[in-house]
């Protein structure tokens, strides 16, 4: 990643923090007319293919908008961005699991004041590859908050001010229960020195539930720290900056609640209130709010305020009151226009900076000392020195002669950084700016690059292990499809484990797949929990998900042959386990089914049944425990008087041929063809034929053909299944599979 050459992205941008990395490994870059997303991929740097997919969001002029009397409240004079044409201010992402396909939202603010919402269009088959259109433009929903639903016009400055948005701030997402939609918190600073708190979840959408008013001027940045539970309630932090120099944190405390039948968490009530308030007197405007939660202590954050070429650092206990932490000044030797970016390290013991003038820090923050560190300091900056050099040299020898003649010195400017989801990358925007008072001619300097800075050495071990460790780690979470930001727990490493490879032997990816391995061939496949967790917090279900994930990523990587068989072994394997599995489940849910309901059951349940039986004894190898469970299940519907009672029987006895061989037994049609009288044989698994031919996709939950138009798709490996049959059985098991069985992302409409 850090070796390609800068991503030439266009105009310089306005605002702060023009460049941000979400959850789903989605890199955002707002410029003042489009937002673009770049979505990274393993490309293998012999092959001539570019490694980032360029999306753009939908331009604002294509977007109506609702015209409102603001202008005429304020001085013509006051309102000079509403004679120029609207642009981009800030774009920001939410955590991720918010959207209906389990995504991120980007959110916009204009220079006009609205605020737009932008997810992935859903007439893409991939969300990776997806447009990303307009969701909600929610600007009239806070008029309404400001004047209510009887008036459109506003009558006082103050009202106004309300209503002009300057940023925007997502809390990090809350679920009642790890396995339900969650929900978050959006912030919105606005000229008059205040934040609105809308919810947002994707079955309740955006409401408007309190405002606080931290300042007294308007609101320039805001911050929040993670929840913490607290007497049944959860509690977050708000750290805002004011344009008088002053900084506030409110506290805002949410009680969950519950829809059982939507699966959703609901917010059951909001209280926020404003604790204190520092540097009135220090008028010094706030560039940057920088916040690490202690790892080991949810109710210690340490705060990083940037008030141009100073620093001041400090930590707090939410424990303890008056929440005032002990600052600690650093200034910033050789920056004159401020820090343009920040990360913290995982421990919270160092923060990194990076100035507009290209320069980046270390500091040591540890027992209430900070420190420059000299070496890492040296690291950072011969990395930034390198590339951007690099991208220097680039563009002068794509000019002739006469440019380069006539060319001035220039010196680098960096626009904005962020941080990997992990920590292994920085990204950074930056450009150049001509080493001279005025410019007489056209030039470029206004043009912007994105590169990439690697934070590990190459072929550290320590670094391998620490991200093996933290793979087994995450896979061992029950919750992990839930609560885990799936895309970047494996993009990310691998990622720095395909650019590690020694001699192009792909060792990284080798030790990757083999403790994918391990987890899926050590530990119990049984459990006790409901039909949901017994489905998708196996952990032996988990790896092998994670395991046909990995194959999706490295699907564009050039692997040695060696490596590549192992792979499609392994995604074999995990392939049969996940349809093993799932039978399984859904044999030992019928098992607890009382006996009137099998003995009154539909013959076009049954069936279902038979199908269920049929996914287990169809694979090459034995699984004994599902086996088991077939007999248990088939014995138990034999006895019941049905016309697939006798079909029973025989499927005890292909049951125990398959035990006792070890081998698939012979396949049996089931299903009639939905357009003749003939039943239908499976082919590879994905397709159904008749013997006239006619062929059928196959539902990848029920195993049913799929003759009908109402379909989901799987929104990474494609797989397609019903969203219902009208047959009970089928239908309760759709309805519990929420994410998809065979890679655990979510479905979509198809």
């Amino acid at each position: 990643m850090e070796t390609r050459s800068g991503i030439p992205l266009g105009t310089k941008p306005q605002g702060n923090h023009p460049v941000s990395w979400n959850d789903d490994e989605q890199i955002l870059v707002c410029l003042p007319t489009i937002v673009q997303i770049l979505v990274p991929s393993l490309i293998d740097i012999t092959q001539d293919e570019d490694p980032y997919l360029r999306i753009g969001v939908r331009p604002l002029k294509d977007i109506p908008c609702t015209p409102y009397n603001d202008t005429e409240v304020h001085s013509p004079s006051a309102q000079s961005t509403r004679l120029i044409a609207e642009q981009y201010r800030s774009a920001t992402w939410s955590s991720t699991g918010l959207t209906s396909s389990g995504g991120c939202i980007l959110t916009a603010v204009t220079t006009k004041h609205r605020v737009i919402h932008y997810t992935p269009s859903k007439n893409e088959r991939s969300t990776s590859t997806a447009p990303w259109i307009p969701m909600i433009d929610m600007t009239d929903n806070i008029a309404q908050s400001i004047l209510g639903h009887n008036t459109r016009r506003f009558r006082t400055i103050e009202q106004v001010n309300s209503f002009h948005t300057l940023a925007a701030k997502w809390s990090p997402t809350l679920a009642f229960d790890p396995i339900m939609q969650p929900l978050a918190i959006l912030g919105l600073a606005n000229k008059r020195g205040e934040i609105s708190l809308w919810s947002y979840s994707s079955t309740k959408g955006f409401e408007h539930q309190a405002t606080i008013q931290p300042h007294d001027s308007f609101t320039t940045e805001l911050e929040w720290t993670a929840w913490r539970q607290h007497d049944g309630k959860f509690i977050s932090y708000i750290i805002s900056s004011s344009g008088t120099g002053a900084a506030t944190i409110s506290s805002v405390t949410i009680e969950l609640g519950s829809d059982e039948q939507l699966g959703a968490t609901i917010l059951v009530s909001m209280d926020a209130t404003v604790q204190e308030t520092w540097f009135q007197e220090d008028h010094a405007i706030i560039d940057n709010i920088s916040l690490c939660q202690d790892p080991a202590h949810d109710h210690r954050v340490k705060v990083a305020l940037f008030k141009n070429t100073r620093v001041l650092i400090g930590e707090m206990d939410f424990d303890n009151t008056p929440l005032e932490p002990s600052w600690k000044e650093y200034w910033l030797q050789d920056s004159v226009t401020g820090v343009v970016g920040t990360s913290w390290s995982e421990d919270g013991k160092r923060i990194r900076i990076y100035t507009s003038e290209g320069q980046g820090l270390v500091l040591t923050v540890e027992e209430g000392h900070v420190e420059l560190d000299v070496a890492a300091t040296a690291d950072i900056n011969t990395n930034l020195v390198t590339k951007i050099m690099q991208q220097w040299d680039e563009e002068q020898a794509s000019m002739d002669q006469e440019q380069i003649s006539t060319a001035n010195n220039a010196r680098p400017v960096l626009h904005g950084t962020s941080i990997s989801p992990i920590g292994l990358y920085t990204v950074y925007l930056f450009g150049f700016q001509e080493d001279v008072d005025g410019a007489y001619y056209d030039s470029d300097v206004n043009e912007v690059w994105a590169a990439f800075m690697a934070h590990q050495r190459q072929n550290d071990d320590s670094c391998k292990a620490y991200l093996l460790d933290k793979l087994r780690t995450q896979l061992s979470n029950p919750y992990f499809f839930f609560t885990c930001p799936f895309k970047s727990i494996l993009h990310e490493p691998l990622e720095y484990l395909t650019q590690d490879d020694e001699e192009e032997e792909n060792n990284g990816i080798a030790k990757w797949l083999k403790t994918m391995e391990t987890m899926i061939t050590d530990g119990a496949a049984q459990s006790t929990q409901s039909f949901k967790q017994h489905l998708y917090c196996d952990s032996r279900a988990t790896a092998a998900r994670a395991l046909i994930r990995t194959g999706i990523e490295l699907k564009r990587y050039k692997l040695i042959e060696s490596t590549q068989f192992t792979l499609q072994s392994l995604e074999d394997m995990a392939h049969m386990y996940l349809a093993v599995h799932f039978a399984d489940v859904c044999l030992n849910y019928i098992l607890t089914l009382p006996d009137d309901a099998l003995e009154n059951a539909a013959e076009r349940d049954l069936a279902v049944v038979l199908l269920l039986c049929d996914r287990v004894l169809d694979q090459p190898v034995t699984f004994d425990f599902a086996v088991n469970t077939v007999i248990k299940v088939c014995t138990k519907l034999s006895s019941c008087q049905s016309a697939q009672s006798e079909s029973f029987a025989e499927e005890v006895s292909r049951a125990k041929q398959h035990l006792e061989k070890q081998e698939p037994v012979p396949k049996i049609p089931r299903e009639k063809c939905p357009a003749c009288p003939n039943l239908l044989s499976t082919v590879d698994n994905r397709l159904l034929i008749c013997s006239s031919s006619h062929t059928w996709e196959s539902c990848s939950i029920t195993g049913k053909a799929l003759a009908t138009l109402d379909t989901q798709l799987c929104v990474h490996c494609g797989a397609k299944s019903m969203k219902s049959t009208g047959c009970k059985l089928a239908d309760t098991i759709l309805s519990q599979c929420v994410k998809c069985i065979i890679c655990g992302s979510n479905l979509s409409a198809s």
